[in-house]
């Protein structure tokens, strides 16, 4: 009886078997032109005397246009359905259809206060362990979009307000989620990231690199200035190393204040033109181009605010880059568990890559938490550079040596339920000795000790007053042969202005600010400061009002405007030379309309003028005076998108800048006015489903454009008592050739490695200027001594690098106990 039964449950499996492949084997023939899904299934449903079984997640009144004969029903129902993203699935004598991409929904909200109902904005809005996060506008409303079903946990966090989280869950349709939140004291994991923040919610000309965007564009060099010289309005002679000189919209390179963890640093590159910015060691950027807040100063262009990393407080982890030009390391823990923590960076260049330099830099950062109201960090940064060109034929032969140093010990404490303080000791020191064989020489031994203090008070959630000041004390001994000419071209064979300038004496310059920020009549917002300096060698005071206004236009547009005056005192070297020098000013008068396209994507466009006074010379008289002027405008727009698969920025830049400079009898063109620059840095991450494992999993695209800054050329040359010299055409009337270049990375890696799957390894390839654009890096002009020719020498940028490198971070996982 079970033999029979056995042998009737087979002949009908097969028998349905059969049927099932005949049904699929049957010839089907369409021709459809612009009609709905709806009329494809009655059309297949006749032919094949099937039916179709289907949801309401199936859209009937798509449009389709199909042409094909005698296919096999199976090859039809691809045919249709693989286009439209729809599975199909034979069961029994129907087709069950089903979406074939994953359902995704919206998850918004309005987030308010408990006790006034009052909107609450700003609010950071995220889903726990996902990759979505959101600010909340001036309604408080917040969103997120393409979320794919499941339950999720959702975090609020708002300054002065409790920390939230809510368990939410999306099934088949979106979810509006109502919140309110009751306002607490302040506490320090908000102080610390507040108080280290210098862009304030109306600022202008302000951009922010996260710690992944530094490092997707750091280039071959290891060097987070690639990123930064990528934004709008950030000009540099963009080489293999970088360059020292950085020109933000029009402005002279010392007229930037680089910061790290709240340290000046004067000068921080190497000699190749490398930043001394270790970007493992960041977690952020931030970078104000024009009319920041009045808690900075003495800088007439920009701020370049650098934040390092606190180490991991609960184990021990770290990374080993070794690569062909600029191998780095890194290691951090806890010395104390949640107590105690450090992270040391390190990069260097071996000399048998870099046998005309040899350099490196160490960052530290300790930092502690003495209690829920305190926490102590101290940052550590140490440079040292070596040049020797003495053997070689190509660059003037010198000796060089440059040691930096730089320190700050911070205490972070709240005072009250509302207002919290940041106290630093800092220290900056500079050690620079170079002697060539036939041009002028620098000895510089520089040090600065500071006192700084930053108090802020939030007397409610909208509302923020902040002050502070600063104490510096400046020593620096220096004995620097210097050149002054017209132009900014090297021309041999002509003698300069020489000028030899010494220094030994101490100065004191202090500083202190008021700002008001604040939210008023709902959509407008006003950030105002006073910022007072004083400098005792030229006995100079100066007043500098800012202001900036905002108004949102819609929830995801706001319009901003701002003023303000910024002043930069003299050098030591020019007020010993002459006391009644006044501090270069500059005024910024600033229009930027910003759009929230998406949760993900931003814009920006912005118009700018700067009104330059008082600059300081070298004027005609042969005497430093406060003779110089100019201005600079332009309109800039940037477009970024933050996080995703695909990410990146686009920043185009048009320009204009005109200065009566050192040795000038008016105004000429800026030597580095670039009237047009254009940045594309797009990331893009492959997706892991089906991805062969010799395929990158990671692409970055950095594509630079910039017009040619200006020149002077040579137009002939005369005899003057039996000597040659040149003849110039009008000051920086001609213009170089443009620049371009590509440079693209490709990055492999593995999720975990080990025997407990704690370890990372990546392997990358970088291609700098890959399609070998010609770039000139310099001119120069030569006069034959015998018929008095003129000859040109130009020399170029690297036409093509590469640079290939094998990363490995240890403990980069921790894999949950079994």
């Amino acid at each position: 009886m079970r033999l029979f039964a056995t042998i009737v449950i087979l002949v009908l499996f097969n028998s349905f078997v059969l049927a099932q492949g005949n049904l699929l084997d049957k010839k089907i023939t369409l021709a459809i032109n612009n009609n709905s899904l709806e009329q494809v299934l009655t059309e297949l449903i006749a032919q094949s005397g099937t039916r179709f079984t289907y949801g309401n997640t199936i859209d009937l009144k798509q449009k389709i246009n199909i042409n094909f004969s005698e296919l096999t029903f199976k090859e039809a129902l691809n045919k249709v359905f693989d286009p439209l993203e729809i599975k199909w699935e034979l069961i029994g004598d129907q087709i069950a259809l089903a979406p074939g991409k994953k359902l995704s929904f919206k998850i918004s909200g309005n987030l308010k206060d408990s006790a006034n109902k009052s909107p609450i904005e700003f609010a950071t809005v995220y889903l726990k362990g996902e990759n979505y996060h959101a600010y909340t506008d001036f309604n408080g409303r917040f969103y997120f979009d393409h979320i794919p079903p499941g339950k999720y946990v959702l975090v609020i966090n708002a300054f002065g307000y409790k920390l939230s989280e809510r368990l939410i869950e999306i099934t088949d349709q979106p979810v509006s989620v109502p919140l309110e939140l009751s306002q607490q004291a302040i506490i320090l994991s908000e102080t610390i990231v507040t108080a280290d923040k210098i862009i304030e919610k109306v600022s202008v000309s302000e951009m922010e690199l996260k710690q992944v965007q530094i490092e997707s564009v750091k280039g071959i060099t290891n060097d987070p200035m690639k990123s930064l010289t990528a934004l709008p309005g950030v000009l540099t002679k963009t080489d293999l190393y970088g360059s020292s000189e950085i020109h933000v919209r029009g402005g002279e390179s010392s007229e930037n204040l680089f910061l790290v963890d709240n340290i000046k640093l004067p000068l921080p590159f190497h000699f190749s033109g490398q930043s001394v910015f270790n970007p493992e060691m960041l977690e952020k950027a931030e970078v104000l181009t024009g009319g920041y807040a009045a808690n900075y100063g003495n800088a007439m262009s920009s701020v370049f605010n650098l934040t390092t990393k606190n180490g991991n407080a609960e184990r021990w982890s770290g990374n080993v880059d070794l690569n062909t030009s600029n191998p780095s390391y890194l290691i951090q823990g806890p010395l104390k568990k949640n107590k105690l923590s450090v992270i040391v960076g390190l990069r260097s260049i071996f000399s048998v890559l870099s046998p005309i330099e040899k350099k490196a830099d160490l960052t530290s950062k300790f930092t502690y938490t003495l209690n829920y109201k305190t926490k102590i960090n101290l940052t550590t940064l140490n440079v040292n550079d070596y040049s020797d060109t003495s053997f070689q034929k190509i660059l003037p032969k010198a000796n060089a040596l440059s040691k930096m140093n730089a320190q700050n010990f911070q205490v972070q404490s709240i005072i009250s339920d509302k207002s919290y303080s940041k106290t630093s000791f800092l220290h900056s020191g500079w050690r620079l000795n170079i002697d060539p064989e036939k041009y002028g020489y620098r000895h510089i031994n520089y040090n600065s000790y500071a006192l700084r203090e930053d108090l802020t008070f939030y007397p409610k959630p909208t509302t923020k007053f902040k002050t502070g000041f600063e104490v510096s004390l400046e020593d620096e001994k220096s004995d620097i042969v210097e050149f002054y000419k017209t132009t900014d071209i090297y021309q041999t064979d002509t003698t300069s202005l020489i000028q030899r300038r010494k220094v030994n004496t101490i100065n004191v310059i202090s500083s202190a600010y008021a700002i008001y920020d604040a939210t008023i009549f709902k959509r407008i917002k006003v950030n105002a400061g006073l910022r007072i300096d004083h400098n005792q060698l030229g006995n100079i005071l100066d007043l500098s009002p800012r202001v900036t206004m905002g108004y949102d236009l819609t929830s995801s547009t706001l319009l901003s405007a701002t003023w303000g005056s910024f002043n930069q005192a003299p050098t030591t070297y020019q007020l010993i030379q002459n006391k009644n020098l006044s501090s270069n000013h500059s005024e910024h008068t600033i229009v930027s309309i910003k759009q929230k396209i998406t949760p993900l994507i931003s814009g920006r466009v912005e118009g700018y003028y700067k009104k330059y006074t008082n600059l300081v010379i070298f004027d005609t008289a042969f005497a430093y005076s406060n003779n110089g002027y100019g201005y600079s405008k332009g309109i800039e727009l940037f477009l970024m998108k933050e996080t995703g698969r695909v990410n990146g920025w686009i920043s185009y830049s048009i320009a204009k800048s005109d200065k009566k400079r050192s040795l000038q009898d008016k105004v000429y063109p800026y030597y580095f006015d670039q009237r047009q620059s254009l940045n594309i840095i797009l990331s893009v991450t492959a997706k892991e489903k089906n991805r062969k494992r010799f395929l990158p999993f990671l692409y970055t695209f950095d594509f630079r454009y910039a017009t040619g800054e200006p020149y002077t050329p040579i137009t002939g040359v005369d005899s003057v008592a039996g000597k040659y010299q040149f003849t110039t055409g009008s000051i920086n009337s001609a213009r170089n050739p443009d620049y371009n270049t590509l440079n693209i990375k490709f990055q492999w890696h593995d999720r975990a490695i080990g025997k407990k799957k704690k370890h990372m390894m990546l392997f990358y390839l970088n291609f700098w200027n890959i399609y070998g654009h010609s770039n000139l890096a310099e001119r120069s002009y030569r006069i034959d001594p015998i018929t008095g020719s003129v000859s040109v020498t130009n020399s170029y940028r690297k036409f093509f690098d590469l640079n290939i490198g094998l990363k490995i971070c240890f403990n980069y996982y921790n894999p949950p106990k079994k």
